[in-house]
């Protein structure tokens, strides 16, 4: 039994502890999470020499839109005079674990019905919000991290049992944009897919609103990189 440590306490600590998590955080994970998108940004305000980038800006292999959005927060801060490269950092790190945190929670209000037992609930809640490891990714400006982030919220948004097709074609957008965050989630659409096909057995319309929003989606995705490239 917990009884100091409510359902809503247990948020409200765990919404501390991503915050903590993002403010404490150094550095980076992966060489990808700097290089491919802070040092691209860098480049695009005249910061950094193209010789200097990786040869993923050659071959155009990455995605513009993390370094569109780094770029679009340092303009804004030069604008109030607060420009600061360790503010930046910290301030991605920051809306990285707000958005994991409100994804962690939309998905623990779509599916935590499905758990049978308190017991059981209260250990997916502890889980959810309190495993070192989950948390130190959830706090990370990579493309990994936001991928999953917006095709988790996809999948719960797709899951909900109302068939009302701005819900698939909000359930595309966001499926949209995880593919932009990182190419390879297609494998994971592609199974969202098949389930609201094979499964859920959702109609033509509602599947063809799924399509539109994840199209839409791509097509901001091609203007951030025909604007970076």
């Amino acid at each position: 039994r917990f009884t100091f440590l409510s359902e809503r306490n247990i948020y409200a600590i765990g919404s501390l502890v991503f915050c903590i998590a993002a403010f404490f955080s150094a550095g980076f994970h992966h060489f990808d999470e700097h290089f491919q998108i802070l040092e691209f940004a860098a480049y695009k305000m005249g910061l950094v020499p193209v010789s200097n980038l990786p040869w993923e800006y050659e071959f155009k292999m990455r995605s513009g839109i993390q370094p569109i959005m780094v770029f679009s927060i340092c303009k804004f801060s030069k604008v109030l005079g607060l420009y600061n490269p360790f503010y930046i950092s910290t301030f991605f790190r920051l809306l990285s674990a707000t958005v994991s945190f409100a994804a962690t929670v939309f998905c623990l209000n779509t599916f935590i019905k499905e758990i049978k037992t308190q017991q059981a609930k209260n250990l997916a809640l502890l889980l959810s919000f309190f495993l070192w490891f989950g948390i130190y990714n959830a706090v990370r400006f990579s493309s990994e991290n936001w991928s999953a982030i917006f095709f988790l919220t996809s999948l719960c948004v797709g899951y909900a049992p109302t068939t009302l097709k701005r819900n698939l074609l909000l359930a595309g957008l966001l499926s949209g944009f995880s593919f932009l965050f990182r190419f390879q989630a297609g494998f994971l659409i592609a199974g969202l897919g098949a389930w609201l096909l094979f499964i859920k057995k959702e109609s033509i319309i509602n599947l063809l609103a799924f399509a539109c929003g994840f199209t839409f989606a791509f097509c901001i995705g091609a203007l951030a990189d025909k604007w970076f490239y």
